[in-house]
């Protein structure tokens, strides 16, 4: 453990009142220059402690790194990218299967072990709120996946269900998700698979985190960027992130467009900014099982 001064100044409140106090003590001139590389954090103390730095002083407001951004269009998806929802377990088989067998032939034949790797941009949704409150232990409701010029939102909450909370999940789509050469990839996916494999009792390979891999590349500074930062910062464009389209709804019968458009988008991000030749020299030493 160690143990740190922390970034507010408030422990030095009684040397900065004993400092100023000094210079009128011995008739100085106070100062009228303080340098901080934190000045919307430490402007309120330094004004409180060292008035004289608000002599003849106009304030200038500083906008913060997020409010940059503000300024940004909205990413969409393209027209030529088709968006399908999925809500029986023949539509998500097919939909496996589509992509299986891009793994090549005589892989999905059990005839050869080095498959072709695909690239999946992936994302999940659930309830988190309901009327505005906070809740708890609701199951995945929607899965996205972007391939190609396909964007397939699953609603797994409309699948048949044995038991009131339990899913049973398309035997395609869970060897999809169980195969580790089929790479999924998006921000915090890896936290996403384990809620899904702690969902439906399953097994999960193949994520490969978005934020680890833009930061290898050295296209951002931080692994702990939002995906909302990630897009600012990698396509100078916003994605729409409010609380009411992230957290609510997912379960309802019929989804608002603001809410598909949205899911879409959380899974097809990746597409615009990992290009696939990327994505196969690199995908090596990102992949986990």
């Amino acid at each position: 453990m160690l143990l740190v001064h922390t970034k507010s100044l408030t422990h030095l409140e009684d040397t900065f009142t004993k400092f100023f106090a000094n210079y009128e003590y011995q008739n100085q001139q106070p100062p009228i220059i303080f340098f901080t590389d934190n000045v919307l954090g430490d402007q309120a103390f330094l004004e409180k402690y060292l008035p004289s730095l608000k002599t003849d002083v106009q304030h200038v407001l500083i906008p913060k790194a997020a409010d940059d951004m503000t300024m940004l269009p909205l990413l969409k998806i393209p027209a030529n990218v088709k968006i399908s929802m999925l809500t029986t377990k023949n539509e998500m088989n097919d939909m496996a299967t589509l992509i299986m067998n891009d793994l090549g032939t005589d892989f999905v034949n059990g005839e050869c072990d080095e498959p072709n790797p695909v690239y999946l941009g992936f994302d999940i949704e659930w309830v988190a709120s309901e009327n505005g409150q906070w809740v708890t232990g609701r199951k995945t409701a929607l899965i996205q996946i972007a391939y190609k010029k396909d964007v397939f939102l699953l609603r797994l909450c409309a699948l048949p269900r044995p038991t009131r909370d339990q899913h049973v999940l398309p035997s395609r789509l869970i060897q999809l998700l169980k195969c580790p050469q089929v790479f999924k990839i998006g921000k915090n996916v890896g936290g996403d698979l384990r809620r899904l494999s702690k969902d439906f009792e399953i097994g999960i390979a193949g994520a490969l985190e978005l934020s680890k891999f833009c930061f290898d590349r050295g296209v951002i500074k931080s692994t702990s960027l939002s995906l909302q930062r990630i897009c600012e910062e990698c396509l100078g464009h916003s994605l729409q992130k409010e609380a009411g389209l992230r957290c609510e709804g997912w379960e309802d019968e019929v989804l608002l467009q603001e809410k598909i458009d949205y899911a879409a988008l959380d899974a097809w991000y990746w597409t615009k900014r990992c290009h696939l030749f990327f994505l196969q020299k690199f995908a090596c030493c990102l992949w986990y099982r």
